[in-house]
C-alpha cells in the first residue's frame, strides 16, 4: 500500500516536463542521425527508459532506511576516491 501512496505524491507535471524533453531530444537526435550505421537515438532512448526507472526506484525508497547506510557508503567513496589515485 505504501508503494501506491509514494506513487501519489510524486510530482507529475515535473515527471511529464521530463518526458516531454526527452522525446523532443530524441526526435532532434533521430533527425541528426538518419544515415548512420549506429542509431545512436535507440541507444539514448534505452538509457533515459533505465533512467527514469532508477528515478522510479529511488522515489520509492524512504530516506530513513538509508539513513543507517551513510557511513559505510561515505567510507566505501572515499576508499574508491584513493584508489582512482593509485590505479
Amino acid at each position: 500500500m505504501r508503494i501506491f501512496e509514494t506513487i501519489k505524491q510524486l510530482n507529475w507535471r515535473i515527471l511529464a516536463v521530463i518526458a516531454l524533453l526527452a522525446t523532443i531530444s530524441l526526435i532532434n537526435l533521430s533527425s541528426t542521425s538518419l544515415h548512420s550505421v549506429r542509431s545512436a537515438h535507440t541507444e539514448q532512448m534505452v538509457i533515459f527508459v533505465v533512467g527514469f526507472l532508477g528515478l522510479f526506484v529511488t522515489a520509492l525508497v524512504d530516506y530513513r532506511t538509508l539513513q543507517r547506510w551513510v557511513i559505510p557508503f561515505y567510507c566505501l567513496v572515499v576508499i574508491a576516491l584513493v584508489l582512482v589515485l593509485f590505479i
